[in-house]
């Protein structure tokens, strides 16, 4: 399953894996399936889902430009053009939040895998959360197609922000290339944070979903013209 998701994004945004091969590969994860709410277990209130479209983050010719993501429609939307990210917040301080960056180039990079590029946002984002600890990551083995790295993962992990216990939710697609004169990467990623006394409901009826939506909308790799 995971590695028809990390070929897709080869074959679609490096364009360095036969298409023959794009076919073998499928999305990064698989949400869970909704529990029935009980007592100690409330699903959020979700009055209907809208479509922002990565057109107003990316150039119209940029390949993710035709891409969208599916956001609860009473939550506010906060894009950032300069960084190419849009955020998605419940409520005005961002306690309830995710943010979507979906295609970010770097020159150069001493990162080389999807787990390294995590650790530079964990450091960013331990900056204002000095209690920062990791719970849970899932990185798996990156593979070498075509003299590209590719890798993909996700980690939870929690502190303390203002106050409140807080638990951060991270997903990576990362993809590096050596070559001369330099080296180059593209990542893609997804940062989402709720208290911990709310995160496991909302990623699985929120944030995954979000993701899904997401994925789903990447262009399909078309099988390559034979002469006839």
């Amino acid at each position: 399953m995971r590695k028809k998701f990390i070929v897709i994004m080869v074959g679609l945004l490096l364009m360095l894996v036969p298409n023959t091969v794009l076919s073998q590969l499928s999305p990064p994860f698989q949400p869970q399936a909704p529990q029935q709410p009980t007592e100690t277990t409330r699903t959020p209130k979700v009055t209907g889902w809208f479509r922002y479209q990565m057109s107003k983050l990316l150039p119209i010719t940029h390949r993710m430009a035709v891409t969208y993501i599916e956001y609860p429609k009473d939550w506010q939307v906060m894009p950032d053009y300069y960084q190419r990210r849009v955020t998605f917040s419940k409520d005005s301080n961002g306690t309830i939040s995710f943010t979507l960056c979906p295609w970010m180039e770097l020159m150069n990079p001493a990162q080389r895998t999807a787990s390294e590029f995590f650790q530079l946002l964990l450091a960013e984002i331990n900056q204002k959360v000095p209690d920062l600890k990791i719970i849970k990551q899932d990185f798996p083995q990156f593979q070498n197609i075509a003299g590209t790295i590719v890798s993909e993962g996700r980690a939870e992990f929690q502190g303390t922000e203002n106050g409140m216990a807080m638990t951060y939710y991270t997903w990576i697609t990362y993809m590096y290339s050596s070559g001369y004169p330099f080296s180059a990467a593209s990542a893609i990623f997804a940062f989402a944070q709720a208290p911990t006394s709310q995160f496991a409901n909302t990623k699985r009826y929120i944030f995954d979903r979000m993701v899904k939506t997401f994925v789903d909308s990447w262009p399909k790799a078309q099988p390559k013209k034979t002469n006839q």
